[in-house]
């Protein structure tokens, strides 16, 4: 299978060891769960990304070129022809948008699009990145970003009311975005599902081998406005540090390969709850660390 991921890189090189957390961090995930990946991103030319490509080596990188650094307003990357024809060729799609511009180029998104209408493609969003294209089967927000993006502060203060805020924001991304289905991510909790045919649904991790389902308040019993939407989102929340860091990422990616392989999409976000809260418990950000060290 070819999975095909597309996004924006994250290399952090001030630590001793290098640190990603983007859609570098995703292809790593995938190449190390024995996948072919191919990385469709940009990528500026300097000391950060060569220790990118030792860490990444083994996937296949397929790279505009930035206009400017990291650090400064996104700008629409340079597209190249073998980074359209890498998406059109994909068994699976997945989007790591971390905001810095490459998914708002429309050649890419005419692409994405397009090859998400033939073989499953998950959005992993971003409040400042680009709208996800309709033929997405699954986008997976947190709390914060589904807030967010929903309009409104994330803001509660019971898990009964995090689970209620999760689907309302839900509700409306899914109308809002034209995507099969959304699954907002909840921490330690799982995930709130929805899509035309099930939910809101509540997707929890047990302690034995499969997540337990429930069934959410129902997003559409009142409509919300700007209040309902606010307050402060901790009951589900995770520091974000080695361990968990990166748990967004391997649900994002663990629903796609459970969708590559025919299971539907509540079963898909089942699956990616359980290998998410398995990440955490395996150590997160570490179990996948790689050797390449500032040094290289």
């Amino acid at each position: 299978m070819n999975i095909v991921v597309v996004g924006d890189t994250i290399v952090d090189a001030r630590t001793p060891q290098l640190r990603v957390d983007g859609a570098d961090l995703v292809a790593r995930m995938l190449q190390r769960d024995g996948h072919r990946v191919h990385l469709v991103t940009a990528l500026t030319v300097d000391a950060p990304t060569k220790l990118l490509r030792e860490y990444l080596a083994g996937v296949h990188i397929v790279a505009g070129v930035l206009s400017t650094n990291t650090t400064a307003e996104p700008k629409l990357p340079h597209v190249t022809r073998e980074m359209l024809s890498t998406i059109a060729s994909a068994d699976a799609l997945i989007v790591s948008d971390h905001g810095r511009a490459i998914t708002d180029h429309p050649e890419i998104r005419i692409a994405l699009h397009r090859r998400g209408a033939r073989v499953p493609l998950v959005w992993d969003p971003h409040p400042r990145g680009a709208t996800p294209v309709p033929s997405a089967w699954l986008v997976t927000p947190n709390l914060t970003e589904a807030v967010a993006t929903a309009g409104g502060r994330a803001a509660v203060t019971t898990e009964d009311e995090e689970v209620a805020t999760a689907g309302r924001a839900a509700a409306r991304l899914r109308e809002h975005w034209g995507c099969i289905a959304v699954a907002v991510t909840l921490g330690n909790r799982g995930a709130l599902f929805l899509d035309a045919d099930h939910g809101p649904m509540l997707i929890a991790p047990d302690r034995g081998e499969a997540p337990s389902v429930s069934e959410a308040a129902d997003p559409g019993d009142a409509e919300p406005d700007e209040a309902e939407l606010s307050g402060s989102a901790t009951s589900g929340a995770e520091p974000r540090d080695a361990e968990t860091r990166g748990a967004g990422d391997r649900f994002a990616a663990s629903a796609l390969l459970a969708l590559a392989a025919g299971d539907p999409l509540p079963h898909a976000v089942r699956a990616a709850v359980v290998a998410a809260r398995d990440y955490v418990a395996s150590g997160g950000e570490r179990a996948i660390a790689g050797p390449v060290s500032r040094a290289v």
